[in-house]
């Protein structure tokens, strides 16, 4: 099997630098780098991390990315945040999404209050959008937890207005 040039080099690289001068039937001593341990070295600091708690609280992995910005934090790579690193160190880091947090607030989603109301989920969706129903949007994609009504919203119809009838 053929590999290609940049594969023969890394490993002549990785060869180059793992190895020493020994007699045959010597230990190899390796050299070691002077670098911390890989996951020491990127390891997220405490205080992002925290900040990151904070602010999932009100806000979904977009809306943290763009606030930790604004507040001058950056990742480990020196790069601003964006809504896949608040999720990866969300994940990490075993802090609870949004949507589990909206839950705990006792949210419920279209289907629960459908079933609750007797209705359907779409017809959730449509109070909702008239903006008969209260909702809270747990990620980017505008998906939405809503507060269970205790009854059904009332309809606002537009009042018809009879036709002018000739004496």
């Amino acid at each position: 099997m053929r590999f290609p040039s940049y594969f023969k080099r890394s490993r002549r690289l990785i060869k180059l630098a793992t190895s020493s001068s020994a007699l045959k039937g010597e230990r190899r001593a390796r050299s070691s780098c002077p670098c911390p341990p890989f996951t020491q070295s990127r390891l997220t600091p405490s205080e992002t991390l925290a900040a990151i708690d904070r602010l999932l609280d009100p806000s979904t992995d977009a809306e943290v990315a763009d606030q930790l910005n604004a507040e001058g934090y950056r990742t480990v790579a020196g790069l601003p945040f964006q809504a896949t690193h608040v999720s990866q160190r969300r994940r990490a880091h075993g802090l609870k999404d949004r949507f589990i947090r909206l839950r705990e607030a006792g949210l419920r989603t279209a289907e629960e209050v459908a079933a609750h109301l007797g209705v359907t989920a779409q017809t959730i969706w449509h109070w909702y959008h008239r903006g008969w129903m209260t909702g809270v949007r747990y990620n980017d994609r505008g998906t939405c937890l809503f507060v269970p009504p205790e009854t059904v919203p009332t309809r606002s119809r537009r009042q018809r207005v009879g036709y002018l009838k000739r004496p």
